[in-house]
């Protein structure tokens, strides 16, 4: 506002000088004063020359403003077409979000049918007669669950006889060992007493008796490898003359024939183990021949299974 006031004072201050030189050079000449004159020229040169500097200060300043008007409608248009931007996307988001709520509309009106045909399915299903069903597959269920105990309880102990035939096996496999190192026994006791009688006679005692070999024993029949060890010492201690093989023969015949004992009553058990278990496999297949066969279960109308996403089961599951 003060711009305007400005420039109309400075305009009133120009016109009244110009109208001062005017009269001056009237009156110079009238008069003719070259110096009147001159001075008048002069002033009006700077008067042009001052209102050419304000009106061009005046170009200038308008068009700043014209600058900054423009630089403003640019950004306001730039402002307004964003917002018609975001107002076109919201009008798309809000048309797709009509035309889903439609469909879903249209699909529960569809599907409005199927459900009270499935809530008609349910309601005669649970005023039917299935209790009797129900009842025959509950017991059917527990006739299924004691035999499988039973089949358990068969596997149990199936398992606890293969542990314990399992440690049998290895208690006569030591057995056999044994026999095997008294078996051999006899040869290596004739060679030291072949040995000592040789020593006997040469006088010479310098080296030792061969030590007897260490087989597996088991803990019930050490007392025999003791009286055996006896046995081997008595030679050194008698004359040379008297056989050694006699009172070595009598224990070892014993033992034989105590082995054989065993044996007979491991094959024995092993006997009646599997007679027993034969026994429990034809108790359990007369238990599973024993049992009712199931009854045929009644028809049932086809039920359509509706998914969450309202589609048809049987397009997934179809019936067999």
């Amino acid at each position: 506002m003060n711009e305007p006031t400005e420039r109309s004072v400075e305009g009133i201050d120009s016109l009244r000088s110009r109208m001062d030189s005017d009269a001056r050079f009237r009156r110079a000449l009238s008069g003719y004063d070259p110096q009147d004159v001159r001075a008048y020229v002069e002033n009006v040169k700077r008067i042009f020359a001052q209102q050419a500097k304000a009106a061009k200060l005046e170009q200038e300043n308008l068009i700043a403003q014209l600058d900054c008007a423009k630089s403003e409608i640019q950004a306001r248009n730039y402002g307004i077409k964003k917002f018609k931007e975001l107002l076109v996307e919201r009008e798309a988001q809000l048309n797709n979000a009509n035309t889903r709520i439609n469909a879903l509309l249209q699909t529960v009106k569809s599907h409005g049918a199927e459900r009270e045909e499935l809530e008609r399915l349910r309601q005669e299903a649970a005023s039917s007669g299935n209790a009797e069903r129900i009842a025959s597959l509950e017991k059917e269920t527990q006739q299924l669950r004691s035999a499988v105990a039973q089949a358990s309880n068969l596997v149990n102990t199936w398992k606890a006889e293969r542990e314990r035939l399992m440690e049998e096996n290895d208690r006569l496999r030591e057995e056999v060992y044994y026999l095997r190192a008294v078996a051999s026994r006899p040869t290596e006791m004739e060679q030291n007493h072949a040995y000592t009688q040789q020593s006997a006679y040469e006088g010479t005692f310098e080296q030792p008796m061969r030590p007897m070999r260490q087989d597996v024993i088991t803990a019930e029949n050490r007392f025999v490898q003791q009286s055996a060890q006896q046995v081997m010492q008595q030679p050194a201690q008698q004359p040379v003359q008297q056989p050694v093989q006699q009172p070595v023969q009598q224990p070892m015949q014993a033992q034989a024939a105590n082995q054989q004992r065993e044996f007979s009553q491991v094959a024995d058990k092993l006997a009646t183990m599997f007679a027993e278990a034969y026994q429990l496999i034809s108790q359990f297949k007369s238990n599973l021949d024993a049992q009712p066969e199931p009854q045929p279960r009644q028809a049932q109308p086809a039920m359509q299974i509706l998914r969450p996403e309202a589609v048809n089961a049987d397009a997934f599951y179809p019936r067999r």
